[in-house]
């Protein structure tokens, strides 16, 4: 059996297949590389949830402290290496 495409191309029955499995595969990467996004996505959402709550825990319990007050504390920068999430 043959398959007709224009007037001067068949495509027989192992082409279509072969065609079929391209682009299957090529639908399965689409939606694994999609899929992983998501999750990578999903988690950043996560910690900045968690980070946030942590703030707004510190701005309930008094917030930053200067320095010029009595037993004021230090507050320390915090740097976060993005390095895992490329």
């Amino acid at each position: 059996m043959l398959f007709f495409c224009s007037a001067d191309m068949a495509i027989g029955p192992l082409e279509g297949l072969l065609f079929s499995f391209g682009v299957g595969v090529g639908v399965m990467s689409v939606a694994s590389t999609n899929r992983s996004e998501v999750e990578r996505l999903s988690h950043l959402l996560k910690e900045a949830q968690c980070q946030m709550q942590d703030l707004k825990r510190e701005l309930a319990n008094g917030g930053c402290m200067s320095e010029g007050k009595k037993g004021a504390q230090k507050v320390q920068p915090v740097l976060v290496s993005l390095e895992m999430y490329k």
